[in-house]
């Protein structure tokens, strides 16, 4: 159905316990509130336009409509609009005292735009939470459960046709300010479509009444958070930790010797980065082409030279520096982290029964959903004699 276009006003008629009489009359018009106050049975009207107004729509949620000229409520299978009213009672003249005594009060507005379906109930609630003009769908604010009043559109409204709510009790509360004035919300009460946006709290109980579809089982199923732990893992791995045979930073590397003790011993297993500069004091794993034409890897400690003229070795436990200078691109990476009596572990980890083991985890756990197993990358590993 279209969206019911509307100008609004409000009358109230109050019974005053002040002594004098008050008289005014304020002609009622579109977009206004008008206020009838009453004392001893003299009346008094106090029409007021709207401090604020505009409307919320749930296919448009972040724009604001306070400059619009109607107002639009109404719900559709495309979206829900929501209208939202403030009147400053304090612009009445003179002023309603705190101890009036409300007789009626109500709402009016003028129907702008016809209706092709009927009929519908809309009704308003009072907000319970400051607004502005620029209010969106996001930021609308909440309101009380229970009506404050409904009206019932009929199939035969027309342009101009003046529609009213009835809100006494409401402003009675202003009044005498039991409830802080925050104005009212104007809605369909009738929901078209139970999925139609219709904001944050109500989204979770009409999502709760939809059945999934297989699709939507697919996906839940995959999205959980093993998973993503072990994404976020494999992430992690791949961006720092990856070895450098596979074009990553890292290397593992396992001590083999005696020539770096205290400092590293035999079996210890060796995290290396790949670092731009080098300097005097690094621990480096390097290869160096020896007699038989074969390239070792070697971890040493920098002692000297430079990257232009090669890196000086030592092993902290040997008196004498290495024979060889060593090059820049010879250099696998600077020692990061190390772990003693790692090199077990690796030993373990490259046996055929144990990547077979773990081969066959990970695949159960692509295919169930099972926390995955991490372990080191035996194939990066080297033996590096010290």
């Amino acid at each position: 159905m279209k969206p019911l276009r509307l100008l609004a006003l409000l009358q109230v008629a109050l019974l005053l316990a002040a002594a004098p009489a008050l008289a005014a009359g304020i002609t009622v018009h579109s977009g206004g509130l008008a206020l009838v106050e009453r004392q001893y049975g003299a009346p008094l009207t106090c029409t007021l336009v709207p401090a604020a107004d505009t409307y919320v729509r749930g296919d448009q949620t972040g724009t604001s409509f306070g400059g619009a000229t109607s107002l639009l409520v109404g719900n559709s299978s495309a979206s829900t609009r929501r209208s939202l009213l403030h009147f400053d009672l304090a612009g009445c003249f003179p002023a309603i005292p705190p101890d009036a005594i409300i007789h009626t009060a109500t709402v009016r507005l003028t129907s702008a735009s016809l209706l092709n379906v009927g009929p519908r109930t809309y009704g308003l609630r009072r907000a319970t939470a400051g607004w502005t003009e620029s209010t969106t769908w996001f930021s609308q604010p909440s309101v009380q459960g229970t009506l404050s009043a409904r009206a019932t559109i009929g199939l035969t409204t027309v342009v101009g046709t003046p529609i009213d709510w009835p809100v006494g009790p409401d402003v009675q509360a202003f009044v005498s300010s039991r409830t802080t004035d925050f104005g009212w919300q104007l809605a369909d009460t009738r929901r078209a479509s139970r999925r139609v946006a219709l904001g944050k709290h109500q989204l979770r109980v009409a999502r709760g009444r939809l059945r999934p579809t297989p699709a939507d089982r697919r996906l839940r199923s995959m999205i959980t958070l093993p998973r993503l732990l072990f994404v976020l893992a494999l992430a992690l791995w791949v961006v720092a930790f990856r070895p450098a045979s596979l074009g990553g930073p890292a290397g593992y590397v396992v001590v083999a010797g005696e020539s770096m003790q205290p400092t590293l011993t035999n079996g210890t297993l060796v995290l290396t980065m790949t670092s731009a500069v080098y300097a005097t004091g690094d621990v480096i794993a390097f290869r160096v082409v020896n007699a038989s034409g074969s390239a070792p890897l070697v971890i040493h400690r920098i002692v000297g030279g430079s990257a232009e003229a090669g890196f000086r070795t030592r092993g902290d436990n040997m008196p004498l520096a290495d024979p060889w200078l060593v090059r820049p691109e010879q250099i696998l990476g600077r020692q990061a982290a190390a772990l003693a009596e790692g090199g077990p572990l690796v030993a373990l980890l490259r046996a055929p029964i144990v990547l077979a083991s773990l081969a066959a985890g990970l695949a159960t756990y692509l295919v169930l959903g099972w926390r995955p197993r991490r372990s080191a990358d035996p194939q990066a590993v080297a033996q590096a004699p010290a």
